[in-house]
């Protein structure tokens, strides 16, 4: 049935979604040269040896957890856009990504140089925070709750499906020609900047109400800690969905890099294969799940879905530390497809879950909480990671893929956190 015939939204909100729809397909290529997967091989294999070991893997950390930890500024964002025109606060936020992007494209191969693209990539991803801050409270705006999630995951499937395209040619490219990223980053700016100009022509249906909203509510405390922990603080309901995403979401954003570094130590793998395990195969698995994951949430609280979806994380960080454990690569790519069918799920929670706990006119500071604390566990997790895969790997080598059981007990201590938060809120309701 089209979506047309299952909710009441607007026609002005329908004419948007071809609009949308072309900007962040186009944005997935621009996306795609900074995923963190395809930035930490690269890091990997070609700063290797231009600087000590534990230096080149704790870039590894940064650059992979710096998709999570650039949102800590994400509140700045929802400041800036707070009262204000979102979509122009955007368009100025995605043109800043190509700033970043020129800096890793003109990065020299050694110590600095290692500085330089983490720098880069970093900058270009604070900037994307601000960009994923502000959109979720277009959506809000533009699309009705029951086929908010249905119209995300149409948005988010062409997204990834253009995004493991994209990093898949990447990868093939830098496979047999490791210096691509010198030309890959500078084009891929010229998409970021063509995206600007053209999204600043996007309305927000209510935007004027919504402006004036805002503009009466926390106006003078958004974008200040106090205004953060104050709703913490006043929703218990939300603070406890946030602890049950802190301890889940270490587990999931502490895998990335320490599985990176194991693969390229421990196994050897071509530069083209690692890509496609640590990032092509995920975000196709991403657009293929993202339907299916769509039906599940609409019209179902976020813990009831979280509950559900929660142990796809747990297979698949379950099949990847298997798989380091035993030696048996297979186990890689087994867990690198569950492990895309999982963030198909994690893409539409983590959008749309805050918006069970807040209304329009506290949307994009209740979004700006949840960013931020996953800006926390971006910026400390993937380095305790590493670290750990560090300290055994001193003690025996054989002990170093061990240390990808660490992010598995925190999924599965997460998962379970969420399926008692869940039977709480259905007792609640009851």
């Amino acid at each position: 049935m089209a979506i047309e015939k299952q909710t009441t939204i607007s026609k002005m909100a329908l004419a948007m979604i071809p609009r949308e729809m072309a900007t962040w397909s186009t944005a997935a290529i621009m996306l795609a040269a900074l995923e963190g997967g395809l930035a930490g091989v690269i890091v990997k294999s070609i700063f290797a040896g231009q600087a000590a070991p534990i230096w080149v893997n704790l870039a590894v950390a940064m650059v992979v957890g710096a998709p999570a930890f650039a949102n800590i500024l994400s509140f700045v964002f929802a400041a800036l856009g707070h009262g204000r025109d979102k979509v122009k606060v955007m368009s100025y936020s995605m043109s800043g990504i190509g700033l970043g992007l020129l800096f890793m494209a003109i990065a020299p191969i050694n110590a600095t140089g290692l500085a330089v693209f983490t720098f880069g990539l970093v900058l270009s991803r604070v900037f994307w925070a601000g960009v994923v801050t502000l959109r979720a409270s277009v959506w809000r705006m533009n699309f009705s709750r029951e086929v908010r999630g249905r119209i995300t995951s149409r948005l988010m499937t062409a997204s990834s499906l253009v995004m493991a395209i994209s990093s898949a040619l990447i990868g093939y490219w830098l496979n047999d020609h490791p210096l691509a990223f010198r030309w890959i980053y500078p084009l891929a700016a010229i998409v970021g900047l063509v995206i600007a100009w053209v999204y600043r022509k996007t309305r927000i249906r209510g935007g004027h109400r919504l402006r004036k909203d805002e503009n009466q509510s926390n106006s003078g405390q958004l974008g200040r800690l106090s205004a953060m922990l104050g709703i913490l603080r006043k929703d218990p309901a939300f603070r406890h969905y946030m602890l049950a995403m802190m301890l889940f979401g270490s587990g999931n954003l502490m895998l990335m890099a320490p599985l990176i570094v194991v693969i390229n130590e421990h196994f050897d793998l071509p530069r083209l294969q690692q890509i496609l395990i640590t990032s092509s195969i995920p975000l196709l698995m991403v657009a293929i799940s993202l339907t299916s994951w769509a039906r599940l949430i609409d019209g179902k609280h976020i813990l009831e879905y979280r509950a559900i979806h929660s142990w796809s994380f747990v297979l698949a960080l379950g099949s990847f530390a298997l798989a380091a454990i035993s030696g048996n690569t297979t186990g890689f790519w087994i867990g690198s497809v569950i492990l895309g069918i999982a963030y198909g799920g994690a893409v539409l929670g983590w959008n749309l879950g805050h918006n069970d706990y807040s209304d329009n006119k506290d949307s994009t500071l209740y979004m700006g909480i949840h960013v931020t604390l996953t800006g926390i566990r971006g910026l400390l997790m993937p380095m305790v990671g590493v670290l750990v895969y560090q300290w055994l790997n001193t003690i025996n080598p054989e002990l170093g893929p061990k240390a990808l059981l660490l992010p598995f007990g925190l999924v599965v201590s997460g998962a379970v956190l969420f399926v008692l938060l869940a039977q709480q809120h259905k007792k609640h309701q009851s």
